[in-house]
C-alpha cells in the first residue's frame, strides 16, 4: 500500500458549488472527485474497474485541501484537543482557533501537542484565494433578459492584464443560454473571510505557485495507473461547473508524501481523523460513531449523465461525515447509489474515509 499526493494547478477560474449559483466552496470534496473520475472513466469504458478498485480499498483519496509552495494545508480537526485546551485562559486564541479552518502538515503535531501557536498561522482562504461574483445573463426561454450571479474562485496572487471580456456558456445550454453582462466581476467573500481583498474586478490575475492537492492511498500499480489515465483525461474536461465556460481546467503533478505525515498515515491503531468526506456502512454505524466528534452535511445535487434520463434529474440526498472529523477506530464506508427512480443507470456517491492518526 502506498501513498502519493496530486496536486491541481488551475489554469483559470473554477467552481465548486454548495446550494445555488451564488454561493461555493474553493475546494472540492471526495464525493465530487470521484464523480467526474467515473464520467471520464465511463468514456474509457473502465468504469467497473474504477468501481471495483474503489469499494474494495485499492484506490482511496482525500477530499482536496490547499497548497502553497511546499506547505500542504491539512484541515483543522473537530475533535477539541490539546490546542484548543492551551487557549482557554485568552479570548484572542480562542477566536483564532475557531476561525481557523486549515492547519499547515508541518504545525500538525504542535497542534496535537499543545505548542501550536495559531497567531502566526493565517487561513489559507484569505491569502491564496479570490472569490467573486460574475454576472451572467440568461435570454433562451425568456421574454426579458435575466440577470443572475454565479461565484467563482482563483488561485492569485495579485492582478494583472485587462479587464475579462466575451461570451460565457452555461454547461445546460440546451435550457438556457447566457452571455456575460457587461463583464462585471464583483470581488465577495464569505462573512468573516478576507478573500476578497485580491483584486479589483474584472481583472485577470496571474497565476501563482497555488492550488489544491488530493493525498491518494493505491494498493497496486494498476490503481495508480488507472488514476493516472483518468487526471489526464479529466484535466481537459475539467472539475467543477461553469465547465463549457472553460472553468476547471488544469494540470497536475504526482508527488511524494511528507514524511511526518506519511507517519500518521501509516499509524491509525488509536484515535484517527478522516481526510475524506465519508460514512460508515449500515452494519458499522453505531460502532463507528461511538465517541466520535463530527459534522453532519447533506450532499445532493444533478445527475450529469445525459443518458440516464430524458430530463435532468436530482441525485438522492445522502447525509455524511464531514472531512476533519475524529474517531476512536477506522470504518470501511462505502459507495452509495443515490440514482432516483426512473433512472436508467446506477448513480454512485463516494463515502471511502482515507484516515490519519491524531494521537500526539
Amino acid at each position: 500500500m502506498s501513498y502519493r499526493t496530486v496536486r491541481f494547478r488551475f489554469a483559470g477560474s473554477f467552481r465548486f458549488g454548495r446550494n445555488s449559483l451564488d454561493n461555493g466552496d474553493f475546494c472540492f470534496a471526495a464525493d465530487t472527485f470521484f464523480s467526474a473520475l467515473y464520467v471520464e472513466a465511463m468514456k474509457l469504458g473502465r468504469q467497473d474497474e474504477l468501481y471495483d478498485l474503489v469499494q474494495g480499498g485499492g484506490l482511496l483519496f482525500s477530499d482536496a485541501f490547499p497548497w502553497q509552495g511546499d506547505t500542504l494545508f491539512l484541515p483543522k480537526p473537530l475533535s477539541a484537543g490539546a490546542a484548543e485546551r492551551q487557549a482557554l485562559g485568552s479570548s484572542v486564541l480562542k477566536k483564532k482557533l475557531k476561525k481557523l479552518k486549515f492547519i499547515r502538515a508541518d504545525d500538525f503535531d504542535s497542534y496535537l501537542a499543545g505548542t501550536f501557536d495559531p497567531l502566526r498561522s493565517g487561513d489559507p482562504a484569505g491569502s491564496l484565494v479570490r472569490q467573486f461574483l460574475k454576472v451572467n445573463a440568461a435570454v433562451r426561454g425568456n421574454d426579458e433578459t435575466m440577470p443572475y450571479r454565479v461565484r467563482l474562485c482563483e488561485f492569485s496572487s495579485h492582478p494583472g492584464g485587462a479587464p475579462a471580456t466575451g461570451v460565457a456558456s452555461d454547461p445546460q445550454g440546451a435550457s438556457r443560454k447566457t452571455a456575460q453582462a457587461g463583464a462585471v466581476s464583483t470581488p465577495c467573500a464569505e462573512p468573516g473571510d478576507s478573500a476578497a481583498s485580491g483584486a479589483a474586478a474584472g481583472q485577470v490575475l496571474t497565476e501563482t505557485g497555488a492550488g489544491l492537492f488530493i493525498i491518494v492511498k493505491c494498493a497496486e500499480s494498476r490503481a495508480a495507473e488507472l488514476l493516472d489515465e483518468l487526471l489526464k483525461s479529466l484535466s481537459f474536461s475539467g472539475l467543477g461547473g461553469k465547465r463549457s465556460s472553460g472553468c476547471g481546467r488544469f494540470s497536475f503533478e504526482t508527488g511524494t508524501v511528507p514524511s511526518p505525515l506519511l507517519r500518521r498515515l501509516e499509524s491509525t491503531g488509536g484515535r484517527v481523523m478522516s481526510l475524506s468526506i465519508s460514512l460508515p456502512g449500515d452494519d458499522e454505524l453505531e460502532g463507528a460513531l461511538e465517541g466520535g466528534s463530527y459534522t453532519v452535511v447533506r450532499r445532493s445535487g444533478f445527475i450529469a449523465s445525459e443518458n440516464f434520463a430524458p430530463q435532468q434529474m436530482k441525485k438522492r440526498d445522502l447525509y455524511m461525515l464531514r472531512s476533519g472529523s475524529c474517531f476512536d477506530r477506522t470504518f470501511r464506508g462505502s459507495i452509495w447509489n443515490v440514482a432516483c427512480r426512473g433512472g436508467s443507470h446506477p448513480v454512485f456517491r463516494y463515502g471511502k474515509p482515507l484516515f490519519m492518526g491524531i494521537e500526539s
